[in-house]
């Protein structure tokens, strides 16, 4: 299910697939399927609205791996777009108008990542339908959901900054006394003169591109995500509601979300939509390196 997806947006979307063609396909495929336990649980993936970092990097000076890119500190837990507030009001008019993939009273939990833009999207769809609902259902702010952190836009807020701007979820259940101030990746090898210390880069750099923040290594997420889905495997809840982000859902399901965009899945096929993504990498990843080869002998050639 597809909501009014901008092309700044799609655009932007497209160049973080290709560079993750790139550099996942190695890490990922050490992924062992951890063993479903309950066929009866769905979950409802729902991916946030465009944010201004999405619009940013659709800009040609500024897309992602181009070597004009520039991390902004303006984009610090990038909000919602116009555009991606009106996709967050669409999804909430499929709910009114009953075409949502789920009746909302099956749902048991909420899970949202601890960024703005995945709360704001919550808020502004769901979060007024299941108010009247009243079997009260849980809104848990969960940080295994958060995005990989590629730029400065997927740095977020303390949990009592949140708590204020967001009073409804819960920031305490899923967060450690530590993550309460900064609950994002933290390169371990920073010191307090140097935050990169230690630090290979792993982003597209070389030829210009400048960072802000040191970005999630391939190992650190994945082993996130493998978290992620023995936490989701683990809950006793029957239907989740999961709000996060292009990246987790990729990992997770295989699919290039757009914004805004919802899927129901039931967990018990969860890890076979994964191993098939890890398969279908694993074949992008082969025919890339086909390519490159074919450039080399012919520039070499030359």
């Amino acid at each position: 299910m597809v909501l009014g997806n901008s092309s700044n947006c799609f655009i932007s979307r497209i160049f973080f697939i290709i560079y993750s063609s790139c550099i996942i396909g190695s890490c990922r495929a050490a992924y062992t399927k951890p063993a479903p336990h309950n066929k009866n649980k769905r979950i409802v993936f729902i991916r946030h609205g465009c944010t201004y970092a999405n619009e940013y990097l659709a800009q040609p000076e500024t897309e992602w791996g181009a070597p004009t890119f520039r991390d902004n500190p303006d984009l610090r837990d990038s909000p919602l777009s116009p555009t991606g507030v009106r996709q967050a009001l669409k999804l909430r008019q499929l709910i009114v108008d009953q075409k949502f993939p789920v009746n909302l009273k099956d749902i048991d939990m909420v899970v949202v990542s601890p960024l703005s833009r995945t709360l704001q999207t919550f808020e502004l769809s769901l979060f007024p339908e299941l108010r009247p609902v009243e079997n009260n259902v849980p809104i848990v702010a969960l940080p295994l959901a958060r995005e990989r952190l590629y730029m400065i836009s997927d740095l977020g807020l303390t949990t009592s900054d949140l708590k204020v701007k967001f009073p409804w979820a819960d920031f305490d259940s899923e967060f450690d006394e530590m993550q309460k101030s900064a609950w994002w990746y933290q390169h371990r090898g920073a010191t307090e003169e140097d935050a990169w210390a230690g630090y290979n880069e792993w982003r597209p750099h070389g030829q210009g591109q400048t960072y802000l923040v040191p970005g999630e290594p391939d190992d650190y997420f994945e082993e996130r995500m493998i978290q992620l889905y023995e936490w989701l495997e683990q809950r006793q809840e029957k239907t989740i509601a999961v709000v996060c982000h292009w990246g987790v859902l990729q990992w997770l399901t295989g699919i290039d979300f757009d914004n805004c965009e919802v899927k129901a899945v039931e967990f018990h096929v969860l890890a076979n939509m994964r191993q098939s993504a890890i398969e279908l990498q694993a074949a992008k990843q082969k025919k890339l390196e086909v390519v490159a080869k074919e450039l080399d002998e012919r520039t070499s050639s030359l």
